[in-house]
């Protein structure tokens, strides 16, 4: 008996009520694929495309503060300095920086090392500049994350990034598979098994350009053991097992292959 394929086309424009980009449900109980006990089926990932529109300034990056410690009387003075949305680079943000903290302190990028350099506003006298960026954003300083860096003394970033994340994790829900997929992807960084399906690098895609992935060596290739298909659920992370949640519209190839068992 020949092969049944099935080519899935999904555009995740059309959605069901309460369905997003980052979390999508597809129903095809009309055309409900069998899989019969002498049948043996597989999914693969054929391709997926969607714009490379992240904002690496965002409603969790957007923020950091400064703090100014008096030399002598030990009182520390607090400021949070709120970013604008949008995408950055490393010029861009040590400009956006510079013009709101240069009464305190200001940063110059050094393209050699992929650093920056902070020096203190030299007007200020007895008293010290710290930086604290965030988990989100302490890439973009090269800062330790929720700690107060002093730059007293002109300090040197370590290399800095300004992409928080690198991949988009597509993960299934709603099969069964014997390929066993394990991660350490959870906040908890203990291997355990997961729904991954997929893993597109977004990295290299230029900002607002296309990110497009083709499978050409059948990379994301998984037999499955369901009786029957008619539902999946789609929902997109990266690597720090984060939801997505600036996706945006996205289309997907799937295709499915039942096999008479040999």
């Amino acid at each position: 008996m020949e092969n049944k394929i099935f080519n899935i086309y999904i555009n995740s424009t059309y959605k069901n009520n309460g369905d997003t980009n980052y979390d999508y449900k597809l129903f095809f109980s009309n055309y409900n694929i069998h899989i019969n006990q002498d049948e043996e089926c597989f999914i693969y990932l054929k391709n997926f495309q969607t714009l490379n529109t992240f904002y690496n300034i965002n409603n969790n990056s957007k923020y950091f503060s400064i703090m100014l410690k008096d030399d002598v009387t030990g009182i520390k003075t607090y400021y949070n300095i709120i970013l604008e949305t949008g995408n950055y680079n490393c010029y861009e943000f040590a400009e956006a920086v510079n013009n709101m903290c240069s009464n305190y302190f200001t940063m110059a990028y050094d393209a050699k090392k992929n650093c920056f350099l902070y020096t203190q506003n030299p007007s200020i006298v007895v008293e010290t500049v710290y930086i604290q960026p965030n988990k989100y954003n302490c890439k973009y300083f090269g800062l330790t994350a929720d700690l107060y860096t002093n730059i007293i003394f002109p300090v040197s970033s370590a290399i800095i990034n300004m992409n928080y994340f690198g991949i988009v994790v597509i993960k299934i829900i709603g099969i069964v598979s014997n390929n066993k997929t394990i991660d350490n992807f959870t906040s908890n960084n203990s291997i355990t098994s997961s729904d991954i399906f997929a893993i597109i690098p977004r990295q290299d895609a230029a900002i607002n350009s296309l990110i497009n992935f083709t499978d050409l060596n059948n990379t994301f290739m998984y037999k499955i053991q369901n009786n029957n298909l008619d539902f999946f659920n789609f929902v997109f992370y990266n690597e720090n097992n984060e939801l997505l949640v600036d996706l945006q519209e996205w289309i997907m190839i799937l295709q499915i292959i039942v096999k008479t068992k040999k």
